[in-house]
């Protein structure tokens, strides 16, 4: 069943439609994201910018499975994981999901010995 469903998404590695984070565990109600649409094909790259507050760590959560859509789902590889526990949710972290993240503003910040452990387990 999830190899046809993976046949009709061909073409597709990452699929957001309509989707939706709203963070209900604060004072009031934060809607992080609303309606997001999204598809990432095989070879793209893509980039996420905007202002502070705009959602885009929400969103790189999202796709990196860190975190589950209020509303609507996302399909990586023809798979719907917001229907996966941690458990299945582990090996596709380890096997299809990487993600760089700029912070070139905070480098300066780290001391020199943890700047150099740092770069060492970006290069693995």
């Amino acid at each position: 069943m999830e190899h046809a469903h993976a046949h009709l998404d061909s073409g597709r590695m990452i699929t957001l439609q309509a989707v939706s984070k709203t963070h209900s565990d604060r004072p009031s109600c934060v809607e992080a994201l609303k309606n997001i649409d999204l598809t990432v094909r095989p070879g793209e790259f893509i980039s996420i910018m905007g202002v502070s507050g705009s959602g885009k760590s929400t969103l790189l959560n999202l796709v990196s499975a860190l975190d589950a859509p209020s509303s609507r789902s996302i399909v990586i590889h023809g798979s719907d994981i917001s229907q996966f526990d941690d458990d299945a949710l582990t090996p596709l972290r380890r096997r299809k999901i990487g993600l760089t993240v700029q912070f070139f503003q905070r480098i300066d910040r780290v001391e020199a010995p943890a700047a150099e452990l740092l770069v060492e387990r970006c290069a693995r």
